[in-house]
């Protein structure tokens, strides 16, 4: 049985906790994307993305919390830290991840 430990109306966000029938317990993390993903994709066809580059910046991707924590428990990849800038950005470049960018950009931060 599942219980709600948390809710986060802003990010859509929430924490359940679940007792195992062997004694083990469960955090699991669920938001939905759905939202996000739309927004994504009108950014990705709607934006100047060359007016953005001109002005030295650009929107490259915007990435729900459930998939941030994702990374980071699953492949180890911490989007806040600098050391895991690359691996960060493969994932988002990769087919899999598509859904994240906002621009048709592609970007590789230097090693």
């Amino acid at each position: 049985m599942a219980r709600i430990l948390d809710h986060d109306p802003i990010s859509g966000t929430t924490t359940l906790f679940h007792w195992n029938n062997d004694g083990t317990f469960a955090i699991e993390h669920t938001q939905d994307v759905n939202g996000i993903i739309e927004h994504n994709k009108r950014q990705l066809i709607e934006s100047d993305h060359k007016k953005q580059m001109q002005k030295d910046w650009i929107k490259y991707a915007s990435i729900p919390d459930v998939i941030v924590l994702k990374w980071k428990n699953e492949l180890g990849v911490d989007v806040t830290k600098r050391e895991h800038r690359k691996k960060m950005f493969q994932l988002i470049n990769s087919p899999e991840y598509r859904f994240l960018k906002t621009t048709p950009i592609f970007h590789e931060p230097p090693s």
